[in-house]
């Protein structure tokens, strides 16, 4: 059986910040799927197959985090090796 996409996306996000050198945690709650911790930073990455309403972005841009933590969007578009990437 084929694992859902969404779970398969958050894979593909978790191995390429892994391959840049992050630690990543996958997480569940307040809209985030991974915590990646890098040497000098971190970041909360929202792995998505669709685009976010303006509602959705504001929420995860109003989330308070540390300054040297970074917002990201992996947007996994179909049959893309890699995804749009979007800071908030």
């Amino acid at each position: 059986m084929n694992p859902p996409k969404q779970s398969r996306n958050v894979r593909r996000s978790e191995r390429l910040l892994e391959a840049a050198g992050y630690s990543t945690i996958r997480v569940s709650g307040e809209g985030w799927n991974l915590i990646a911790v890098g040497s000098v930073d971190l970041a909360l990455v929202r792995v998505t197959r669709d685009s976010l309403t303006n509602e959705q972005r504001e929420d995860l841009a109003s989330f308070s985090c540390p300054p040297n933590c970074r917002k990201l969007i992996h947007v996994w578009r179909r049959r893309e090796r890699f995804p749009d990437v979007m800071t908030l």
